[in-house]
């Protein structure tokens, strides 16, 4: 698993934690991570799309950072 990889993964299951306030608190990094949808690896692109969908389960409000990275 590349660097790049595991850190996505890190931080989506930071962000998924339904009673965590990461994706609040360090908005710009969220924004990052989102941005990891779109990214050149595809591993990268799975990972991140797959953390997202429970991040905005967990937290409907993210789904405007989602959007502002598109």
């Amino acid at each position: 698993m590349s660097n790049r990889v595991g850190i996505v993964e890190l931080l989506g299951k930071m962000f998924a934690v339904k009673e965590s306030h990461l994706i609040t608190e360090f908005q710009n990094v969220a924004e990052e991570f989102f941005s990891r949808m779109s990214d050149k690896e595809t591993k990268v692109r799975s990972v991140a799309v797959r953390y997202t969908k429970d991040i905005i389960i967990n937290h409907p409000q993210a789904m405007k950072l989602v959007e502002g990275t598109y």
